[in-house]
């Protein structure tokens, strides 16, 4: 077994959002290569990679980190058998950034992905998938769960019985 989540972005101002996702996948012991193609002007090179890749690593999911463009997902999903997740970035103006995820969504027939508009999710999902051939990782992703729905029910013996007084100071301190 050689697991690989391969962190695929369209340009290098996609670096902060891809760093989040790795840092998330690293908590969940999901090793990352880090790659930079842009769907528009590399399709050779994205290709290649996933063929390389794909003979490379098991289990491998590729992650699509997109802002602009969301069209490297799908290259990537319609080159390779293996799973892919793509995560697409928010971007001003709002409606330029709905525009994008509702074409990420609309997917052509014989491609899927997966899509996320939150990274922490994108790599969580990331980490189930690998997690279903590595107990390693299944052991992270179940760790993390226990620990937020831990911290769930302190929040409920917290603020359940609390007078609606206190719950409103509670909120102004947080802000």
């Amino acid at each position: 077994m050689n697991p690989m989540a391969a962190l695929v972005m369209g340009s290098d101002s996609d670096l902060a959002d891809a760093v989040v996702i790795e840092e998330k996948l690293a908590g969940f012991k999901v090793p990352v290569a880090r790659q930079i193609f842009s769907a528009h002007r590399n399709a050779e090179d994205v290709v290649g990679m996933v063929r390389a890749f794909d003979q490379q690593f098991s289990p491998l999911v590729y992650v699509s980190v997109v802002g602009k463009k969301p069209d490297l997902g799908p290259v990537i999903a319609g080159s390779t058998d293996n799973a892919v997740v793509m995560y697409v970035k928010k971007t001003e103006p709002e409606a330029f950034y709905q525009h994008h995820l509702m074409s990420a969504l609309d997917a052509p027939p014989g491609v899927s992905y997966a899509v996320f508009s939150d990274p922490a999710n994108a790599a969580l999902y990331v980490a189930k998938i690998i997690g279903l051939q590595d107990p390693n990782v299944r052991e992270e992703v179940r760790a993390y769960r226990e620990a937020r729905a831990a911290k769930n029910i302190a929040a409920n013996q917290k603020y359940s019985l609390m007078p609606l007084a206190d719950v409103k100071d509670v909120i102004g301190k947080k802000k």
